[in-house]
């Protein structure tokens, strides 16, 4: 039971919409899963008469990451600066598990649920064949999820005909963007996001229980790269080729990247028109001027500055966005705190906002044991498929977050942490 939990989840990562489409009241299909391992393990448990979960290097950290979270919330209940506002209860958005009464609880019972996915996934996924299982369904589902966003172009591109979210951006010059069955281009991005290193490593390291053959990765890999650039995500494209490039040199450093180079240099050169106007003007325009992106990573920033230690709670920075903003100057831009709901846009800041330095510090601590987990002998073979295809994705994701809000709790995350962690107690000592 607890196997077959695993590959559900595997499925329910894949059910990411930016909206209340494919959400259970507002709440995730991964979540909704974790809820499920919850129950199993403490029934086995009940009826084992104990409770195990197998030990790993990232256990003690994830404990204190959830049990600050909670004394930090706690802690900022009893600070008087840190009082929501009375305006904040009659925000349109504020409503359901949103309400100022429960946002708090909801984002710890968010995260316990993302770190028991992880104990769970790694106490039940022990086996080389029970592992590749894993990696095999999650590249299948990949291929389907790839499938779809390339019909969306080719769709509309030669037939005219839309299905699925698509974002027209110019009806004149032909532009649009897609979201798959997702709805947001960046939330479509990330899924996209996650599971290319997985199929980047099975084609690198080719291990004898791929169901694929190399050439159809390769095709899964061409169809995540098209899908990509017409999301048109900045944040996703940088991403990905930051990580791509990192993880090329840390395991091919003599061999040469003229030919990912060029192969980036064709794309450029073939979307060169769509590229400038979309990408590369966008990101000139974000990085130069103070728009609402930046301001909410002021935002962010001055709320930290204000609670340096604790931060304001778990969940807590959007009721309070519109109280900190009062301070900053907005005379470039106005904001709707009242009609939606406000994050800060970077996952870092968040963190660092709600949970204050110590929660970045443990945050930083979990980054290291990923890091000295990698090193040290004994290393090759279907540890280096963990290390290229789960650590690649887990880097690419890492920079994903100084883009948008949330991301340390969707179930892509666990999963690539959880196959990382699992892969490497499996592998690492063959």
């Amino acid at each position: 039971m607890g196997f077959k939990l695993v590959v559900l989840f595997v499925f329910s990562v894949f059910l990411l919409s930016s909206g209340d489409t494919l959400k259970i009241a507002s709440v995730n299909a991964s979540s909704l899963v974790s809820i499920l391992m919850v129950a199993v393990f403490l029934f086995n448990g009940l009826l084992g008469r104990r409770f195990v979960l197998k030990s790993h290097p990232l256990q003690l950290p994830l404990a204190l990451l959830f049990s600050w979270a909670l004394i930090s919330l706690l802690i900022t209940g009893i600070v008087p600066s840190n009082a929501i506002p009375s305006e904040a209860y009659s925000y349109a958005w504020t409503t359901g598990l949103n309400h100022p009464d429960f946002r708090g609880l909801s984002f710890l019972l968010r995260l316990i649920l993302v770190i028991f996915a992880i104990e769970f996934i790694v106490s039940n996924v022990g086996t080389k064949k029970k592992y590749f299982t894993v990696v095999n369904v999650t590249i299948m589902l990949y291929f389907i999820v790839c499938l779809l966003g390339f019909l969306q172009v080719v769709m509309l591109k030669v037939f005219n005909v839309g299905f699925g979210n698509i974002t027209v951006i110019s009806e004149t010059e032909g532009y649009f963007r897609i979201g798959g069955y997702v709805g947001e281009p960046q939330t479509f991005g990330l899924i996209l996001l996650s599971g290319f290193f997985p199929v980047y490593a099975l084609i690198k390291t080719g291990s004898d229980k791929s169901w694929f053959s190399k050439r159809f990765l390769g095709i899964i890999l061409f169809l995540a790269v098209v899908d990509l650039l017409f999301t048109f995500s900045v944040s996703m494209m940088i991403a990905m080729l930051v990580a791509f490039l990192i993880v090329r040199r840390q395991f091919y450093r003599k061999k040469s990247l003229l030919i990912p180079l060029i192969s980036i240099s064709i794309l450029f050169f073939l979307f060169y028109t769509a590229i400038n106007v979309m990408v590369v003007t966008k990101l000139v325009s974000e990085l130069s001027s103070v728009n609402a992106r930046t301001l909410t990573l002021i935002i962010g920033y001055s709320m930290f500055a204000d609670n340096p230690l604790s931060g304001v709670g778990i969940g807590q920075s959007p009721l309070l966005a519109e109280q900190v903003s009062g301070t900053i100057n907005q005379d470039f831009w106005v904001l709707s705190f009242d009609k939606s709901r406000v994050p800060v846009l970077n996952s870092y800041i968040e963190w660092l906002a709600e949970t204050g330095a110590v929660g970045l510090l443990i945050l930083a601590w979990i980054a290291y044991r990923l890091y000295k987990l990698a090193k040290g002998g004994g290393c090759s073979g279907d540890c280096t498929f963990v290390r290229m295809g789960y650590g690649g994705s887990i880097l690419a994701l890492a920079i994903a977050a100084n883009s948008s809000s949330g991301n340390f709790y969707t179930g892509g995350f666990a999963l690539s942490l959880a196959m990382y962690v699992a892969g490497m107690k499996i592998f690492k000592a063959d």
